[in-house]
């Protein structure tokens, strides 16, 4: 599970919290030079994690997180707080392992939980949705879809507003 704070021991370099957490849970390091190539980290591993940036540290974390090699991921706000390069590299990241997990994104955002589980991505429901490039750009790639554009969306995914919330509460009776 990767939580909106990062739990990496600051004291310690960005290989070391690699090999610490690789102990702990009992994964191999034979992959991790794949994944920080991917993620655009691989030269700051030998520096300690107190110097990283945000979007550093999450990107650290969600290479500990892939690592661990588990069926199922949930990622809690994985690109909050990170700068708009970070949040490309962690996409590249996601959608290439994607075949490999089932990812559950916690947002609150019930919505993209509803699109992840249709294996969708924000720029397919935009184009199925019709919205025009005005509204593309208004939202931005990581804004969450708002109630005004919602009925379009879900008129494009078969769906209801109340399917999106009775799967929000089913969701979280689950938990």
């Amino acid at each position: 599970m990767l939580l909106e704070n990062d739990y990496l021991y600051e004291d310690k370099t960005g290989l070391e919290n690699i090999k610490l957490y690789g102990v702990y849970f009992d994964y191999g390091l034979d992959s991790y030079q794949k994944y920080s190539d991917l993620l655009e980290i691989t030269n700051d591993l030998g520096r300690n994690v107190s110097t990283y940036s945000k979007g550093m540290k999450r990107k650290l974390s969600l290479l500990i997180i892939v690592m661990m090699n588990r069926e199922i991921i949930f990622l809690d706000e994985v690109t909050s707080g990170v700068d708009p390069i970070s949040r490309v590299e962690i996409r590249k990241l996601l959608d290439k392992n994607a075949a490999l997990m089932s990812l559950m994104a916690l947002s609150y955002k019930p919505l993209w939980i509803q699109l992840a589980k249709k294996g969708l991505k924000k720029t397919d429901v935009i184009a199925m949705a019709g919205l025009t490039t005005n509204v593309m750009a208004q939202m931005g790639k990581d804004k969450p879809i708002t109630f005004k554009n919602l009925e379009k969306i879900c008129k494009a995914l078969s769906c209801t507003p109340n399917d999106i919330i009775s799967f929000e509460y089913e969701f979280e009776k689950e938990i």
